[in-house]
């Protein structure tokens, strides 16, 4: 038989019948199952469809009378801490499988806040019906346009236009530092009138320009600010806000205090500057106790007066003072210090001579002394007042005397100025 009949033949017997019948049923059964799996993902999808066109029906399903805006379970925790979760009625609980719902949401903490907000709540719903009531029996007429009519104001109570304009323009102008006028009285004292109104010497001494204490007598008139503060001079080149930089604080409260609209200054204009004051040194110049006459005479010598020098004759510009008195008349300290040079050489010019260094760069030298005292070395400290040793004549000098100097930054100055 060829290969051809054999072909044939094959085809025809039982076996081949079988293999074509198990394909067939392969086939169905695979088309089937593919139709489920379509069924299957044609539900899914329109549940979520479903889903999301309304949420609140999937979170209202599990607590029953429960209000939300919220979209999923991530959202609850912030919308009942927010209050965005609202209840039917106040007197109405919730289910208890809404109570679990919740409650697997909440933190310890959470639970805690809502107990507390729910203790609240009780508390004032019971205060409603009182204000309800309280309401009632005053009621409000309203007119046709919608507005209340106010209640009438007391007569007493009442104020006129002009009285409200002033206290309105008083309030607007609280910034700006005001002053009043006053005059001194005989006895008065700086401090005393600065404790009159509450502000610190300081103050007054830097409002109205006062250089010596000795300047104040009865009759003079004094300008006394609502708030302590000192006076700066625009220079040339300053700027409002520079000035304000300097002073640590903002030019808008600088202006505002100062009644200014703008920023423009000029040279030799006065401004008050709020909360700052003037320097401790300042004070106690024109207080006259920065530093004290050091011993008591007359002073023959004054700072800058022409001197003859003894052994050469020539003359010279005095740097100090000389204050005449007897041998033995004590010198003290015109200013707390540290000793810095104790000479006891009478070859010197000077003769027995002390320096003393003060704070804020001065220097204080106390020469021709007959004696110095005991504990006055380099180094230790000294108070104010304290005994440095007595006027003598050692040095070039031919009578009893102590000559005193004065430096500020190792330059002499008039020390009568600063007694």
């Amino acid at each position: 038989m060829d290969g051809n009949k054999r072909n044939a033949y094959d085809d025809m017997s039982p076996g081949a019948f079988g293999k074509d019948y198990s394909d067939k049923k392969f086939i169905f059964m695979k088309r089937l199952v593919s139709i489920v799996i379509f069924l299957f993902i044609a539900a899914s999808i329109a549940g979520i469809v479903f889903l999301l066109a309304d949420p609140e029906k999937s979170v209202s399903s599990q607590a029953p009378g429960l209000k939300t805006e919220l979209s999923s379970s991530d959202n609850l925790d912030t919308g009942l801490m927010s209050g965005k979760v609202v209840l039917p009625e106040a007197d109405v609980l919730l289910d208890v499988e809404a109570e679990a719902v919740i409650e697997g949401h909440l933190s310890d903490e959470q639970k805690a806040a809502a107990a507390i907000a729910s203790e609240a709540a009780d508390a004032d719903s019971t205060d409603v019906p009182e204000q309800e009531a309280a309401a009632d029996t005053s009621p409000a007429e309203v007119p046709v346009n919608g507005a209340a009519d106010s209640p009438a104001l007391p007569v007493e109570s009442a104020e006129s236009s002009t009285d409200a304009e002033n206290r309105d323009g008083a309030e607007a102008d609280s910034d700006t530092v005001v002053y009043r006028d006053y005059t001194v009285k005989q006895g008065d004292t700086l401090n005393q009138i600065a404790s009159r109104f509450g502000i610190q010497p300081r103050t007054l001494i830097s409002v109205n320009g006062i250089r010596d204490v000795n300047q104040i007598s009865t009759g003079m008139r004094l300008k006394i600010p609502d708030r302590d503060g000192l006076i700066y001079t625009v220079k040339s080149g300053d700027s409002l806000s520079l000035i304000a930089y300097s002073f640590g604080m903002g030019y808008i409260p600088l202006a505002e205090v100062n009644g200014l609209t703008s920023d423009l200054i000029r040279p030799g204009d006065k401004l008050f500057v709020p909360g700052r004051l003037i320097s401790e040194e300042d004070y106690r110049m024109v207080m006259k106790t920065l530093f004290i006459k050091p011993s008591e005479g007359q002073i023959q010598v004054h700072y800058g007066d022409e001197k003859e020098d003894l052994i050469t004759g020539e003359l010279f510009v005095s740097k100090g003072i000389s204050i005449i008195s007897s041998t033995g008349t004590p010198v003290l300290a015109a200013m707390e210090g540290v000793i810095t040079t104790v000479i006891t050489n009478l070859a010197t010019g000077l003769g027995k001579h002390v320096l003393i260094e003060h704070e804020n760069g001065y220097q204080t030298l106390y020469a021709h002394l007959d004696t110095v005292s005991e504990g006055i070395t380099p180094g230790s400290r000294i108070p104010q007042g304290a005994a440095i040793g007595t006027l003598g004549r050692t040095g070039s000098v031919i009578e009893p005397q102590l000559y005193f100097e004065l430096r500020k930054d190792s330059i002499p100055v008039d020390p009568e100025q600063y007694f």
